[in-house]
């Protein structure tokens, strides 16, 4: 497998890029994107239009608490929300008092900063300081990801108030585990999987498996995500003249006896000791 689409596709996540409203939030599951609004926390700066009265249109600042200040109604509480409620909570609080039936519209100006924690198969692991929208993608393309990362990388999502223990989550058994697989990475679907404060992402070491036998290429090699037998002969050079491909086994760690007759959609696993014997005279 080539990795140059996929650094390239990491530089331009890392690149910069103007404000715009966050990516939809995949789901991990295959089913297909739901939107996601952006929740809004202290230090987020909002956008407020109200259409036709230029001393109500302003940009606004979340304190500490989430919440800010507004002309007539005073303070408005937007913390934990999306841009969505807070419109709905102006117009209701200025309508009819103030406005008739007012037009208005709220955006996100700039996000606030998040730490989030980067470990395993990078360049720089540790505390990476993001914008409470980036995504997964550009994150790693700020850590330095490498070319030795696992078929899986993993998001420890902690619970509020739970400080982060370095990725594990034994110590916080409500900790939400999301598995991303490199072949979204590549392929660019993680552009769309935001991150959250305190999130942990672990980029496991490259799995491996071997070969042996009647292969032009014998040895270890880098296990790919949902790889069969045929891809995994394929990357040991083919089966030569003298294998048979009817009668491959396959050791399997943990697993007493090996697979036999095994067939070529198999899928192989981490550990894995394929063996290609020779055909019977």
């Amino acid at each position: 497998m080539t990795f140059k689409p996929f650094l390239l596709a990491l530089a331009l996540a890392a690149a910069p890029q103007q404000q715009a409203s966050p990516p939809l939030q995949p789901p991990l599951s295959g089913q297909p994107p739901a939107p996601v609004e952006y929740i809004l926390g202290p230090q987020d700066h909002l956008q407020i239009t109200v259409q036709g009265v230029a001393e109500l249109t302003r940009e606004v600042a979340l304190d500490q608490d989430g919440s800010f200040d507004f002309p007539y109604i005073g303070r408005i509480s937007a913390g934990g929300k999306g841009v969505r409620a807070v419109e709905a909570d102006l117009k209701s609080r200025l309508s009819p008092k103030y406005l008739v039936n007012p037009s208005i519209n709220v955006e996100v100006k700039s996000y606030r900063m998040q730490n989030v924690y980067v470990f395993g198969q990078v360049a720089r692991a540790g505390m990476v300081k993001i914008q409470a929208n980036a995504n997964l993608m550009s994150v790693l393309a700020e850590a330095g990801f490498n070319n030795r990362a696992g078929s899986t990388i993993t998001i420890t999502r902690w619970p509020k108030g739970t400080k982060p223990t370095g990725g594990s989550a034994t110590n916080a058994p409500n900790a939400e585990v999301i598995t991303v697989s490199r072949r979204d990475l590549e392929q660019g679907r993680a552009q769309s999987i935001l991150l959250q404060e305190g999130d942990t992402i672990i980029v496991p070491e490259s799995e491996k498996f071997s070969i042996q036998g009647e292969v032009r290429n014998v040895g270890l090699f880098e296990l790919d995500a949902e790889m069969t037998l045929q891809q995994a002969l394929a990357i040991a050079g083919g089966v030569t003249d003298r294998g048979a491909k009817n009668r491959i086994e396959i050791q399997r760690v943990g697993i007493a006896k090996p697979f036999k007759n095994v067939k070529m959609t198999e899928v192989i696993k981490a550990g894995d000791i394929i063996t290609v014997p020779k055909r019977r005279l």
